[in-house]
């Protein structure tokens, strides 16, 4: 919850919001992986639904435990070199522009 008084999120609810940015990385590693493998159409379009949603996920989460002014400007750098890593990578689908992407998710990693 806001702490009403400080208008600042309580350390549970940061809590809440790290372990959702973790579980949105997981699953846009997990469908990344299986992007990647898929050879249909149809299948990389649902994978690549999943990583939409799971980038939604982790934006919306960062925000409520992401507090100070560095880190937020830090976190909005990064978040536009991931938005173009994965845009690359969806348009060309090649082994370099995977790596890219692979990278960012495991930069990710240590913001949890």
């Amino acid at each position: 919850m806001v702490d009403p008084v400080n208008n600042k999120v309580t350390p549970d609810l940061k809590a809440t919001y790290k372990d959702e940015f973790a579980r949105g990385v997981k699953l846009f590693q997990d469908s990344l992986g299986e992007y990647q493998k898929a050879d249909e159409m149809n299948k990389k379009a649902k994978f690549k639904d999943v990583m939409d949603k799971a980038l939604v996920i982790m934006n919306q989460a960062a925000r409520g435990f992401i507090t100070s002014s560095s880190e937020k400007e830090k976190a909005e750098a990064f978040k536009g070199k991931m938005m173009e890593d994965y845009q690359n990578f969806i348009a060309s689908g090649d082994s370099d522009a995977y790596s890219k992407l692979q990278s960012d998710v495991n930069t990710l990693k240590r913001f949890t």
